[in-house]
């Protein structure tokens, strides 16, 4: 992101920080999910929120949930708090996303730190991007720890392969959280 700050003229010098948040998850012992799950738990993090496209809730969450359903899989929905979306109550959890990350299995996102946070749990992510979202850190080198998906086919395909993405998010994900969250 420094690159958007340079070359305007100014003086200032530019410093990475990271992200502390990020820091201390990843540092905490992670927990291992129960052997008696016997369904596969996707954890949709739907975060329309503050007026940044929320025209596209609905249809994005709309095939994210048809889509996990359509494999068998149990959809969890973990709205942000100011996203003010409706659909599928039944799927909506009173957890927070943290816990959630916790409880399920593979997650779906659009662009958010929910990336970082789930990487940091190295929890699978798939970025689901069908409206084109233009945010570079999380689209352009996703650096092999996700995919980034643009349409409900590709989703369904990516998704039968949950347990690759896994791996992706542990093998690549420390490396994709040191380049973009220090």
């Amino acid at each position: 992101d420094k690159r958007y700050f340079s070359g305007n003229g100014s003086k200032s010098k530019i410093y990475s920080v990271g992200v502390p948040r990020i820091h201390v998850l990843r540092n905490q012992a992670l927990k291992k999910l129960s052997q008696n799950i016997k369904t596969p738990r996707v954890l949709i993090n739907c975060n329309f929120s503050y007026g940044v496209l929320v025209e596209h809730r609905d249809n994005w969450l709309t095939q994210a949930v048809e889509t996990v359903v359509s494999l068998g899989m149990l959809p969890v929905i973990s709205r942000h708090p100011a996203d003010q979306g409706t659909l599928f109550p039944e799927y909506v959890t009173g957890d927070d996303f943290y816990t959630c990350l916790e409880t399920c299995h593979v997650t779906i996102q659009r662009f958010a730190s929910g990336i970082l946070e789930a990487l940091a749990r190295q929890t699978a992510v798939l970025y689901f991007n069908p409206h084109g979202e233009m945010v570079d850190k999380f689209q352009t080198d996703p650096m092999g720890a996700y995919p980034v998906l643009s349409n409900m086919n590709s989703l369904k395909q990516e998704l039968k392969k949950w347990k690759s993405w896994d791996k992706a998010a542990k093998k690549y994900g420390p490396l994709f959280l040191d380049h973009h969250a220090g």
